[in-house]
């Protein structure tokens, strides 16, 4: 049995959804527990049902912390053969675009 792309989104989808809250706002974020989800712009819409696709996560990234200027720093894995680094939320809106939402673990 091989797992496809769609199942693997809408059970990416369902985890998100049972495990963590969507954030209304940017602060209280939790070094190594708030993630940055990035939605591919490529699957909205009516599509999404053609697909039986909740939703489409183009990347996901761990908040590691902030500067004392502002600028947010996620823990990233861009890929299967790339080693994980940490990058800046602007560098990473470069990559995925600027399409994102906050979630924190619930309890949080």
């Amino acid at each position: 049995y091989k797992t496809t792309d769609v199942e693997i989104q809408n059970e990416f989808g369902e985890f998100l959804d049972k495990s963590y809250v969507k954030k209304p706002k940017e602060d209280n974020k939790v070094v190594g527990r708030t993630l940055l989800v990035f939605q591919d712009d490529g699957f909205t819409g009516d599509i999404d049902n053609l697909l039986g696709m909740k939703r489409q996560n183009a990347h996901v990234a761990v908040y590691f912390g902030s500067s004392k200027d502002g600028t947010e720093y996620f823990w990233t894995k861009n890929g299967k053969w790339v080693k994980p680094q940490i990058m800046t939320k602007e560098e990473l809106v470069e990559i995925y675009g600027g399409k994102f939402k906050y979630y924190n673990e619930k309890g949080e």
